[in-house]
């Protein structure tokens, strides 16, 4: 580390940003997809659960294949891929053509999420890690927040295949950035072998402080999975709104976010990081203790629903990164391995999310919020286990 030039953490960003963006930048289409190949809202979610699928399984892959071969010849590859599945999605004349897109789309767009974590921690000592990963969490993580108001604009407006043309097009302009500024940052490779594969998942899935604190990690975004699978439809057929509507009021979670991800940066390096994670879950659980009230007592409203997801989104933006960089920070010789894992972990408990929040959205805003809830009160045992692990060890 330190002999290897940083790159952009800009560039890194948008690399992170592409796979999440595809989901968040569709979702407001939902409702145009069932209804252009007449199928069931749930029939349209496998739009999102197929994506969480391939992303899930795509970063297996690419995390320990970058430890073989290098970082930017997994970049490159995953983001050709991510474009060319993207105009396939444009061009799909059924939904299942649109499935298979989709999860060609997934396997592409997750290698910039775990590239970024990887080529971060190949180039800063753990102290700097973290820090850095907060710049690159806040705008890989706004930019799909604000995506729902731009994809529900542009669905109400173009159609819903203009998503797929626009992140297609999104991705050719990345690859090309890529080419020109982005430089190999591992430089001790690995042998690549399904023994050496498996061997380095065993090692992270049998270090129990890492399995902790990263399933934690991928516990902070899981209520956003959920809502998103939800929201859309609360929006569209309890308050009779349409999908920009939808996409306007989502952009209340990116403020929270950005002030929560702001106070982080400023604390990182003065405060424990496990305290950080506990008040940022605690906050959160207070922001959907508040949306639970508002949906319940009162008349169900779009600032009801919408405007506690800046609490909520500010105690996701204080302590996601601080969850990510303690977990890496327990495996620094298996770092692509561990980026692959927590990104495993954050996209298939985002699948479950996701699907819990499609399949109790038919019982009401109430439903939803509840089951946000619990997943949040989830995550705040698993940091308290994680502290306690940290005391023995």
């Amino acid at each position: 580390m330190g002999h290897v030039k940083p790159p952009s953490l800009f560039l890194l960003a948008g690399m992170a940003a592409l796979g999440p963006l595809a989901l968040n930048f569709f979702v407001p289409a939902l409702p145009a997809v069932a209804a252009q190949f007449a199928v069931t809202p749930s029939a349209a979610q496998w739009t999102l659960t197929l994506y969480f699928i391939g992303i899930s399984f795509g970063q297996i892959i690419h995390g320990p294949l970058s430890d073989a071969i290098g970082r930017r010849p997994v970049v490159l590859g995953g983001l050709a891929l991510y474009a060319l599945a993207s105009f396939a999605c444009y061009f799909a004349a059924t939904l299942e053509l649109l499935l298979v897109a989709r999860f060609m789309q997934a396997l592409g767009g997750c290698v910039g999420m775990v590239m970024s974590r990887a080529v971060l921690q190949d180039v800063f000592q753990r102290e700097r890690f973290a820090a850095a990963l907060s710049t690159v969490v806040m705008v890989s993580a706004v930019a799909p927040m604000l995506a729902p108001a731009v994809g529900g604009f542009v669905t109400e407006w173009l159609g819903w295949r203009s998503v797929f043309l626009l992140l297609g097009s999104g991705a050719v302009v990345l690859l090309g950035a890529c080419l020109q500024a982005l430089s190999e940052t591992h430089l001790n490779r690995n042998p690549l072998t399904l023994l050496s594969m498996a061997s380095a998942y065993l090692t992270a899935a049998r270090h129990r402080r890492f399995m902790v604190n990263a399933t934690a990690a991928a516990l902070f975004p899981a209520t956003n999975f959920t809502f998103m699978a939800a929201g859309p439809f609360l929006v569209v057929e309890l308050l009779k709104g349409t999908p920009s509507t939808y996409g306007a009021m989502a952009m209340t979670a990116p403020f929270g976010f950005i002030l929560g991800n702001a106070v982080a940066r400023r604390v990182l390096l003065r405060v424990d990081h496990r305290r950080i994670m506990l008040v940022a879950a605690g906050v959160s659980l207070a922001g959907l203790a508040l949306q639970l009230a508002l949906v319940s007592l009162l008349p169900l409203t779009l600032a009801g629903l919408f405007l506690p997801l800046l609490v909520i989104a500010f105690g996701h933006g204080l302590g996601l990164a601080c969850a990510t960089g303690l977990a890496m920070a327990q495996l620094p010789d298996l770092r692509g391995t561990a980026s692959a894992s927590i990104g495993f972990l954050q996209m298939g408990i985002g699948a479950v999310a996701s699907i819990a929040g499609s399949m109790v959205v038919p019982h009401g805003a109430a439903a939803t919020v509840l089951t946000m809830l619990a997943i949040q009160g989830f995550d705040l045992v698993l940091l308290i286990l994680g502290g306690h692990f940290d005391r023995r060890e």
